[in-house]
């Protein structure tokens, strides 16, 4: 995966949080196949708070979107290769 893919998914990111809205931010990362930080929408502690904090960093950060697009393209590939052996193994008498 490049760089800008990554950096296109901080923008999008970034625009949502910038308009306060953490929930279409996780969404929008869910919508990508990328699982999403764990944090509560509702919660009012000191831990959500920080969990929220965490969450909108990781979400703002290009090394974070590299690092979750690098194992799904290689998830992806796996995914292929599996795929490709079983058809193989389906043809053969």
């Amino acid at each position: 995966m490049n760089t800008d893919e990554a950096n296109k998914h901080v923008v999008s990111c970034i625009k949502l949080l910038d308009a306060g809205n953490l929930a279409a931010a996780l969404a929008y990362c869910a919508a990508q196949r990328i699982d999403p930080p764990q944090c509560s929408l509702t919660a009012d502690s000191s831990n959500a708070h920080r969990l929220r904090a965490k969450a909108m960093e990781h979400l703002s950060d290009p090394k974070w979107w590299q690092k979750r697009l690098d194992i799904l393209g290689k998830r992806d590939a796996w995914m292929a290769e599996m795929k490709k052996q079983r058809e193989g193994q389906e043809t053969s008498p």
